[in-house]
């Protein structure tokens, strides 16, 4: 019987007995309970062929935790993840594990066969993100979403609680909006073109005697303003070498996939100085069949998209930063730089700049370079016009 009264030595309840599913006999106080449990798990067993015995599965803590040594080992692309990223999971994880999933229990505590999508939806995911940016708590939603596949994989879950339709990768839970240039980027002392210059004369490629790439990596950074990540997925047919513009239509996301830009408005063509589009040129014909396979301008040396910025700082702008004699640079400062090209050298309107920078509009610009607009903003000659009026 599926559900039957608990004779075993005299005892008072009732036992479901879920062996047929490849769980146990369970025993509850009543009738009720025990037939809601066998339903439970008869239901489970028809939709994903296999039943977890909740209490056997381990906390989302001691998964994550698991998830993190296997990651130190695992290959992306080719590569192992750099030590940045994993401390970049790390602490999307610890934020996970304070954050509550039901019932005021932090997910750390949770059973992973207890993590329920409508939990993640009305108690887990608004926790997330009152706090911190948006942005950032989509990163830290997107380890939760790989700690659940590595769950999926190993055993510890029997379907992904987080899909409506696992066939089609539908996904149950919404997410706040992304806020479109949600956060001003701090900006230190103007860059020079002089460091940049110093800068570039001392790049160079890893493990080659030709340093070309490197150089036109770099500078083709500091002279379109594009994003890193933009950089990273920009590909062949973006790239028109006879008119000599960059179309912008596509950007690296988390978890290494490739998906629009930031911004509706980061859609956008960049001109290329004469230099920057015969490199491109040079490098197209010299780039080697095996970086060619999925048509990235500046691939891996396995072709592959790169996956974050830390190989392009920590192997190329650092060490030119240092040879160079000069303070070192986030990849991201030579955006600004090329933000101040547009207003202090070429004395570009703000719509100009704003449209160059991909900036969802003129008032992010003006928010987030205002104090260099203000520094080469004509005098109207207001002050005169004002005079001449009071005293006539």
């Amino acid at each position: 019987m599926s559900v039957r009264p608990d004779t075993e030595k005299n005892r008072k309840g009732w036992v479901a007995d879920l062996r047929r599913f490849g769980g146990k006999t369970v025993r509850f106080a009543t009738k009720a309970e025990a037939e809601a449990c066998h339903a439970a798990a008869a239901e489970e067993y028809r939709i994903t062929g296999s039943y977890l015995v909740r209490s056997a599965t381990p906390t989302f803590a001691k998964v994550a935790d698991e998830f993190i040594e296997h990651q130190r080992t695992v290959r992306l692309q080719g590569r192992r993840l750099g030590e940045g990223e994993i401390k970049n999971k790390i602490s999307a994880i610890k934020h996970l594990n304070a954050t509550p999933h039901e019932n005021g229990v932090p997910l750390a505590k949770t059973k992973m066969a207890d993590i329920r999508m409508g939990a993640v939806q009305n108690t887990l995911v608004p926790a997330l993100f009152a706090k911190r940016a948006n942005k950032t708590n989509r990163n830290i939603y997107a380890v939760f979403g790989q700690v659940i596949k590595y769950a999926l994989v190993h055993g510890y879950l029997a379907h992904d609680p987080l899909m409506i339709n696992p066939a089609n990768g539908k996904t149950g839970i919404e997410l706040p909006l992304p806020d479109e240039d949600e956060a001003v980027d701090p900006i230190g002392e103007r860059i020079s073109k002089r460091i940049i210059s110093k800068i570039l004369e001392n790049v160079q490629t890893p493990g080659r005697n030709d340093n070309s790439w490197a150089h036109l990596l770099v500078s083709t950074a500091a002279y379109t303003g594009m994003r890193a990540g933009e950089q990273a997925a920009l590909t062949w047919d973006h790239v028109d070498l006879h008119d000599r513009v960059i179309s912008v239509r596509q950007a690296r996301k988390t978890g290494g996939t490739i998906g629009p830009p930031k911004t509706k408005a980061g859609m956008r063509r960049l001109e290329l100085t004469e230099e920057i589009a015969d490199g491109l040129a040079e490098w197209r014909e010299m780039q080697p069949m095996a970086q060619r396979g999925c048509n990235l301008v500046f691939p891996t040396g396995a072709g592959h998209m790169q996956v974050d910025n830390s190989a392009w700082r920590n192997r190329i702008l650092h060490p030119a930063c240092d040879r160079a004699g000069v303070a070192r640079i986030r990849w991201h400062d030579m955006r600004h730089f090329f933000a101040s090209l547009l207003i202090y050298d070429l004395k570009e309107s703000e719509m100009t700049v704003s449209a160059a920078m991909g900036h969802k509009d003129a008032a992010f610009t003006r928010k987030q370079y205002g104090h260099w607009l203000d520094d080469i903003r004509p005098t109207t000659g207001m002050g005169k016009k004002l005079q001449n009026v009071l005293t006539n």
